[in-house]
């Protein structure tokens, strides 16, 4: 099973410093470059990657709803 890391979308990074307490609108700072997103920011980062990574693995078989 492959393992999904949210990355930075600036560098690439895969550390971040957040609040204890996340939402969506909280700030996250990746630790390599200091970028700053919000959570959902990244998780939609995250999520397009996941798909990419479906797509590139299942091809047509692969339909995002």
């Amino acid at each position: 099973m492959a393992q999904i890391q949210i990355k930075c979308p600036n560098c690439g990074g895969e550390q971040f410093k957040h609040p204890s307490e996340l939402k969506n609108d909280s700030p996250v700072t990746c630790v390599n470059c200091g970028e700053v997103r919000t959570r959902a920011q990244l998780v939609d980062h995250a999520t397009k990657q996941t798909q990419e990574l479906l797509k590139r693995k299942f091809g047509d078989r692969f339909k995002p709803k």
